[in-house]
C-alpha cells in the first residue's frame, strides 16, 4: 500500500504476533594493533559459503600496544590509561576443511592448524583431533584488524565496520596480568 502525499507511517503499537529479529552480536571497533587476550570459547563447526568454519572467541585483557618479547605482558601499551576495550570479546573465524571431502580437517598450512600448534606448544600426532579447547583459559598476543568489506567484498559503511582477531601472534605461558601488567578494571 502506497502512502498519499499528506500521510505518514505510524505503528499501531501492536506486535500482531510477529517475531522480530533480536540483536545478539553487537559489533565493536577497537584500534588496530596488538592486544593481550584470553581464549574463552568456540563455536561448533558450521558451514559458510560451502566451507566448514569454526569461530574461536578471545576476551581482550590488555592493549593496544607493540609486541614486547622481553616482557611477560607480551606488549608495551601505546597508552597506559586507555582501557575502554578491556573485557570485549572478539572472534576469529577459521576454515577447518582442506578439501577432498574430509569434514573438519585442518592441514598443516591452514591458519587454524598454525594457531592450534602455537596454543598447544607442539605439533599434533598424525590424525589427532585439533580441539578448540586448547585455546581456552590461555593468554595470547593477538593482532586485531577492522573488517571494512562485507562477504561479497563490498565496502561497509563506517558504522557497520567491526574488529576481529586477525591472527594469534604469540602464546604467553607465563602471563600474569595482576602482577606484571596492573589490575584489570572489571
Amino acid at each position: 500500500m502506497a502512502l498519499k502525499d499528506n500521510e505518514t507511517f505510524e505503528s499501531s503499537g501492536e506486535d500482531s504476533g510477529t517475531e522480530w529479529p533480536i540483536a545478539i552480536d553487537v559489533p565493536v571497533v577497537l584500534p588496530e594493533g596488538h592486544y593481550v587476550a584470553i581464549g574463552v570459547g568456540s563455536s561448533n563447526v558450521y558451514e559458510y559459503k560451502g566451507k566448514k568454519k569454526l569461530a574461536v572467541y578471545f576476551k581482550i585483557q590488555e592493549g593496544p600496544g607493540e609486541v614486547d618479547a622481553e616482557s611477560s605482558c607480551g606488549i608495551t601499551r601505546d597508552n597506559p590509561d586507555y582501557k575502554a576495550e578491556w573485557g570485549e570479546v572478539l572472534k576469529v573465524h577459521y576454515t577447518v576443511e582442506t578439501g577432498g571431502g574430509r569434514t573438519g580437517s585442518a592441514g598443516a598450512t591452514t591458519q587454524y592448524h598454525r594457531a592450534w600448534v602455537l596454543a598447544n606448544g607442539k605439533q599434533p600426532a598424525r590424525r589427532d583431533r585439533l580441539s578448540p579447547e586448547v585455546f581456552k583459559d590461555k593468554y595470547f598476543v593477538v593482532k586485531l584488524r577492522t573488517v571494512v568489506t562485507d562477504s561479497d567484498k563490498e565496502p561497509l559503511e563506517e558504522i557497520n565496520q567491526y574488529s576481529v582477531v586477525g591472527k594469534l601472534v604469540s602464546f604467553l605461558p607465563d602471563y600474569d596480568v595482576a602482577k606484571e601488567c596492573g589490575e584489570i578494571p572489571y
